[in-house]
This record gives structure tokens, sequence and C-alpha cells, in this order.
């Protein structure tokens, strides 16, 4: 009934949203901003020196800064995979979970974060005199914002440019390409253990469908997850499902298998009958924004109208 599409890549990210404070026990660069400011550019920042002794707490931060050659002591523990060139780095724990004393014990100049998961670090962090950096990936916009504020913190500008210029030449060739089809209809799901929502033209995987010219079923909401019943689901009848794990994800995918087993609305949906189900694999398709993005934007564009 369904097909089920993992990906492996050699650096996968996680990412998301923006306030910039500086840190460490050397304290040689601060950055600071509202939490609710939205956009990266929108920051004060320290002039860069080139003693920087930098922490990530996120895949995908890591991954951006090892691109832009920026140097670092620290990487979160992870699942996915690292850049090469910092796999070997101590590890400071998980990026929901950081390791106080691990980052204090690597004296770091810089630490940097998500936004997003500020409300569960920020209290340990700061009992441990740590202001993090805050970032913002939630979107393609903001992801080349903070790679901009990356590269003019740590005068990394022109790599800055030459990055945000690949990525956005990939993107738009995926983005030209899907416009040579007609649009289809698309639901996605997006599951937790014991229960699922709907994912909106908001979420990320919405913004990237609607990018790619997918009317998503939701409608235009401005909420990122709403609860939906089949009934008005059906009527709208989606050509494609996109099933998105988040949490443990082989958990997860049996629980929509259940789901789409024994709830027989499932079955009047074209989508099931045409078996056009797909389980995203959630180490390329995140809530936010990556530099896998626009492999991630082929594929599903290859999803949606087979090419």
């Amino acid at each position: 009934m369904k097909k089920f599409l993992r990906k492996s890549l050699l650096t996968i990210f996680a990412l998301t949203t923006f306030s910039l404070v500086g840190c460490g026990s050397n304290d040689t660069a601060q950055v600071s901003s509202n939490a609710s400011t939205p956009s990266s550019n929108e920051q004060n920042i320290t002039p860069y020196t080139d003693e920087e002794r930098v922490i990530g707490l996120s895949v995908p931060l890591v991954n951006i800064m090892s691109e832009l050659g920026i140097n670092m002591v620290g990487v979160p523990d992870t699942k996915y995979t690292l850049d090469a060139s910092t796999e070997n780095l101590p590890k400071v724990g998980l990026s929901m979970s950081p390791d106080t004393e691990k980052i204090l014990q690597l004296d770091p100049t810089h630490v940097i974060g998500l936004s997003t998961i500020r409300s569960m670090i920020e209290a340990p962090l700061s009992a441990g005199g740590i202001d993090p950096i805050y970032v913002n990936l939630e979107n393609i916009d903001e992801l080349k914002n903070t790679i901009e504020t990356l590269g003019k913190l740590f005068n990394k500008q022109s790599e800055a440019t030459a990055l945000i210029a690949d990525f956005d030449a990939k993107v738009t060739a995926v983005v030209e390409e899907a416009k040579l089809n007609e649009p289809v209809k698309v639901l996605i799901l997006f599951g937790f253990p014991g229960n699922y929502m709907i994912a909106t033209e908001a979420s990320f995987v919405g913004q990237m469908a609607d990018l790619l010219g997918a009317i998503n079923v939701s409608g235009e909401e401005k909420i990122v997850y709403v609860q939906m019943n089949l009934e008005e689901l059906l009527v709208q009848d989606p050509d494609v499902i996109l099933r998105l794990a988040h949490g443990d994800q082989d958990v997860v995918i049996e629980m929509f298998d259940a789901e789409f087993e024994t709830n027989i609305i499932w079955q009047e949906f074209s989508a099931v009958q045409n078996n056009n189900i797909y389980d995203l694999d959630d180490a390329m398709f995140n809530v936010s924004a990556t530099l896998e993005t626009p492999e991630a934007l082929a594929l599903l564009s290859e999803i949606l109208y087979g090419n």
C-alpha cells in the first residue's frame, strides 16, 4: 500500500529560529537580539577575531559552519552524519539536551544553537554561564540569512556568498523543472507516536511542496499543523499522500500502517487506491531547511510528478 523512501546523505541536517548572544568562558564575542526577532540580518554582531572556538549544537549548523570553514571545537551527539572534518571532534550532548560541563571544558568563544528549541536548552545553559547564539533555519530564506550572518560574524563573507549562490542555483533548477508539470493535490501527514496531524503550507515540507507547485489540501493555514476529519480530506481527494514521522520513525510508520489498514475511509482515497503513499525519510525531510534542501526538493518533485 505504501512506498518507503530512504536516501543516504553524506551530510545531513536537522534545523531553525533566530536570536544571537555570544558565549563561552573567553567571552571574546557577543551577539544580542530579541527572541522574537524574525531575521538574522537584523542582528548586531561583535567583530570577529581569529581565535574563535565554536561549538555547534545542531547537525545542520555544524555542516553549514564546516562549509564556511569556521573553526569548531565541539559538535552534538547525533545519529546523523556529520561533515567528515568534524566527525572526530568532542561531543557535547544532544541538541535538545546539551551537556553544560562538556561545553565549558572546551572553553568556547561561541556556542550556536537553534532557536526553535531555545525554551528547552536556555535555562540549563544559562545556569552554567553559557549564552548561546540562537539561529533560524525555519525556511529557505532564514537559512540563507543565517549563512550570511555567520559569514559576517566569522569573517567568511566570500564563502557565505558562494554557498548561498550554489544553494540558490540548485533550488531554482528543481523548481523551474517542476513548473513544467500539472499541479497535483497533496496531503501531508505529520505523525508522532500515538497520533498524527495535517501539515499545512506553513510547515517546511508544506513550503517545499508549494515551491514545486503542488496544492496542499489543508488549505491556506497560518498555523503549522492542524486537525481535520477524514471526510473533509476525502472531499479534497489528494493525488499524493506524504507521511512524515517525528520521533521514532519505525514506530510512527507502524502506527500509520495500522491506521490506513483499519480505517476503511482511507480506502476511498484515490492516493491509496493508486498506491501513491510515501513515507518521507526524516534524514532528508526535516522540519526546517538544511543544505540538503535542494536534494530533498528534487526527490519530492520526483515523488509528486514522477520525473
